[in-house]
């Protein structure tokens, strides 16, 4: 006989600490436990043990992690800060004549001023 220990969604949510919603993504992307779903009703078990085994791949796989490899915020800012920019080539010149005014039909006349 094949003992397993089943739970419901509940008992899943007890040991993942996270909601239905967030499961049901992660099993869709095959990153979840799979669901044993029984002949005789609508409800989904799950084998707790593979939960339990699956939080604890999670859990070593961040233990392994460097701290320095993770980007922090202020690593992205400082980057993002400090990036050569792209110079574009303009000049007041250019700027002026970008927005001359067009002589429309008429006796009124436009001054731009300068800043």
């Amino acid at each position: 006989m094949i003992d397993r220990h089943l739970g419901d969604k509940h008992d899943v949510r007890k040991i993942v600490k996270f909601g239905d919603t967030k499961r049901n993504q992660l099993i869709k992307a095959g990153l979840f436990p799979l669901p044993i779903v029984m002949p005789f009703g609508r409800n989904k078990y799950w084998d707790l043990d593979e939960v339990k085994v699956w939080v604890k791949t999670k859990l070593d796989a961040r233990q392994i992690k460097e701290p320095d490899a993770a980007p922090t915020v202020f690593s992205a800012w400082y980057e993002r800060a400090t990036a050569p920019k792209a110079s574009k080539n303009l000049n007041v010149d250019t700027l002026k004549n970008k927005h001359k005014p067009s002589k429309a039909s008429g006796s009124g006349s436009i001054h731009l001023i300068q800043c």
